[in-house]
């Protein structure tokens, strides 16, 4: 357990693991807060925060782990993972649960780090795999895909190359790394994913079309739009066909050609097909269910696509007050409502408004994606081009430099965003240094 925090609510949630002796302790307060006591007298423990928590000296720990017999090791290890699994929910999309996923993460983690083993334990694993899940669905993704990383090796070591449970761990990495910016990565994962749930699960398997669909984010991720749009039609068509069409998958396979038909500068069909999928997600998932927000959102922008501003602004303005209430403020889903919402405002003329946004959104993004992700790199430049459209030329000069070292570092001194940005920089110069004449 984690010597330095154990949470006495921890160990209640989890209190039915426990050997039977401990669950009547831990149910009874008096007899709790005397033993509590009497360790806390002895130099055992350390209560704090008014006895919702007590601290173990890691020198006592370790001394009592290694004066431990295999076997009551082994035993104590298995308690400590019955009591993680009880006490850390599978999340799904209740508040609830995420705060108390959020409240327990650090106990959990603990449990995960001193109870690793070479030998397989399906226990470990499963309680891995939520934790892996609960840090993607928060937004996350380098902590998730390390997460991940580890369970893919186990899996592999354990079961084999091409089973299941070991492509499954193939796919959540790849999905993990996307979300980082990580493109090139994943998108040499999905497609070793696809090949290989093909081959063992058959083409029109549900896993095997959640790997198509993944490899056309990869694609899309990259640059290859019409092989995106191609695998994203094809997705669409078979889980229209194998899971109907109003489940949650085929609704994404709906949301991602949606955004692909954008992206090709199709913006009607877009439109149309981001309008379809929202109303379908909001009957079928309710209207305040992630998917249904991002929908929402994508709809905001289509709106802003088709010239019609003024809703754009007022779908997306719902969309991030939704999204900061259902995934909390520094989400990277309700960071994109951010920046689009700032998109919205300079369509409508609002330009301080759209700065001030724009500026808001960039500190965040470097607080939780770190300053050389896409998403960073993108609020960077937004906010340049804000501080020009103000006047503000020194202040987007300094944005543009930065942007140019990033871009460098990260795509390439011959990436046509790093092209770009050397342009903007050599502009800025020309604007402070005039060439000097003379008549």
């Amino acid at each position: 357990m984690n010597p330095d925090e154990i949470l006495v609510d921890y160990l209640r949630a989890g209190a039915t693991a426990l050997p039977q002796s401990l669950q009547e302790l831990i149910g009874d307060p008096f007899e709790w807060g005397e033993v509590i006591d009497a360790l806390e007298e002895s130099s055992l423990i350390r209560v704090s925060a008014r006895d919702t928590k007590f601290s173990i000296h890691r020198l006592l720990q370790a001394v009592i782990h290694d004066g431990l017999e295999s076997g009551k090791r082994r035993f104590i290890q298995s308690v400590l993972l019955k009591l993680g699994l009880t006490s850390f929910p599978i999340l799904h999309d209740d508040r609830k649960e995420r705060d108390r996923c959020q409240r327990f993460r650090s106990q959990v983690i603990a449990c995960l780090d001193h109870t690793k083993s070479t030998e397989p334990n399906p226990s470990w694993t499963t309680l891995a795999e939520r934790m892996a899940n609960y840090l993607y669905l928060e937004g996350l993704y380098t902590e998730a895909s390390g997460w991940w990383s580890t369970l893919f090796l186990i899996q592999q070591e354990s079961l084999g190359e091409e089973h299941p449970e070991t492509l499954g761990c193939m796919h959540q990495l790849a999905r993990s790394l996307d979300q980082q910016g990580r493109s090139r990565e994943a998108l040499t994962l999905n497609k070793d994913t696809l090949a290989a749930r093909k081959w063992v699960l058959g083409p029109e398997h549900p896993d095997t079309l959640a790997s198509m669909n993944r490899l056309a984010i990869s694609y899309d991720n990259v640059g290859e739009v019409q092989k995106s749009k191609d695998l994203y039609v094809e997705t669409l068509k078979l889980r229209k066909k194998v899971l109907g069409t109003e489940h949650p998958d085929t609704l994404w396979s709906m949301n991602n050609l949606g955004a692909s038909y954008c992206r090709s500068y199709q913006y009607n069909v877009a439109a149309e097909l981001n309008g379809e999928t929202f109303n379908l997600r909001k009957r079928v998932l309710g209207p305040e269910h992630p998917d249904t927000l991002l929908s929402m959102y994508n709809l905001g922008n289509s709106y802003a696509d088709l010239g019609r501003f003024q809703e754009a602004a007022d779908l997306i303005a719902e969309t991030l007050v939704l999204g900061k209430k259902v995934r909390g403020p520094e989400h990277p889903e309700t960071l994109e409502s951010m920046n689009g919402l700032a998109v919205a405002y300079e369509n409508l003329g609002q330009l301080q408004k759209s700065a001030d946004l724009n500026l808001e959104t960039l500190v965040l993004r470097k607080k939780v994606l770190g300053p050389e992700h896409p998403h960073t790199m993108l609020s960077l430049s937004n906010l340049a081009y804000s501080y020009k459209r103000l006047g503000r030329i020194q202040e987007a000069a300094v944005l543009d430099a930065e942007l140019l070292h990033v871009r460098t570092k990260v795509l390439g001194s011959d990436h046509p965003d790093t092209l770009k940005s050397r342009r903007n920089v050599r502009i800025q110069r020309g604007a402070f240094n005039p060439a000097h004449t003379s008549s």
